[in-house]
């Protein structure tokens, strides 16, 4: 009764649902629709130019190759990043209404290692921070595969049968300590401030909505293996990019 338990996709932090429990299953299920959105956005911005051929007239602007990628990347990720704000937002202030926002302190314990009290508030913004790091992960991997596929259809169907394997993946070998190598399984951060060790992963839905965290995990090792990723999919994207004959 003096310390709450860290969010979680199926079980309350506190012992009744609070706004902010409210809040973290609401946006887990906005963040599936947001990284959708991502990536048929992403197809527009990058693929649907091959297209229509607009993307020739396009490059006969004065404009350097890279700062026309960077655009389109940016308009992504800010309008993902609106609308992740926005779903905070309409979650706060419906589950304010409807539930209690507690102020008993959450006992974080960080990468199984460091444990320190901290308040709920704080605690879902460190949330919102790691959800919009993740949307931007997939944001820059759309990115890179429209950029590899010129096809509108092409590019948004890989996108999305590689967005489904990865969540298929969460579901089938969740209990393996070796999936822990794979990168996917590494983007979700917010589970090392003690998130994996409450969260349920024999439930389908809970392993749908959220990333195993298994015992040979690290926090650190898991933040490297998602920069690498993201500056190798950025790089792939300029390159592509910059060298292609269009």
């Amino acid at each position: 009764y003096e310390l709450d338990n860290v969010f979680s996709f199926n079980t309350n932090s506190g012992s009744e649902t609070s706004a902010y429990d409210f809040m973290y299953f609401a946006l887990k299920i906005s963040t599936l629709v947001i990284i959708v959105f991502s990536i048929f956005m992403a197809a527009n911005i990058f693929a649907s130019e091959h297209d229509s051929g607009t993307i020739k007239l396009l490059l006969m602007r004065p404009f350097k190759r890279h700062k026309i990628v960077s655009g389109k990347l940016l308009a992504t990720l800010f309008f993902s990043t609106i609308f992740l704000l926005f779903s905070t937002l309409i979650s706060f202030i419906i589950g304010a209404c409807v539930y209690t926002l507690p102020s008993t302190p959450i006992l974080v314990v960080f990468n199984a290692s460091n444990a320190f009290k901290i308040h709920p508030a704080l605690l879902m913004i460190i949330f919102v921070f790691f959800t919009l790091l993740e949307i931007i992960f997939y944001c820059i991997l759309s990115s890179a595969l429209c950029t590899l596929f010129k096809s509108y259809a092409g590019a948004i169907t890989i996108s999305f049968v590689t967005y489904f394997i990865t969540i298929a993946m969460n579901i089938g070998f969740g209990n393996s300590l070796w999936y822990s190598y794979s990168p996917f399984v590494n983007i979700n951060l917010f589970k090392f401030f003690g998130n994996g060790f409450i969260t349920n992963q024999n439930s389908v839905l809970s392993s749908f909505f959220s990333t195993p965290m298994l015992g040979n995990m690290d926090y650190f090792v898991s933040l490297g293996i998602t920069a690498g990723l993201m500056a190798f999919l950025l790089a792939i994207t300029y390159v592509i990019f910059k060298r292609r004959d269009y």
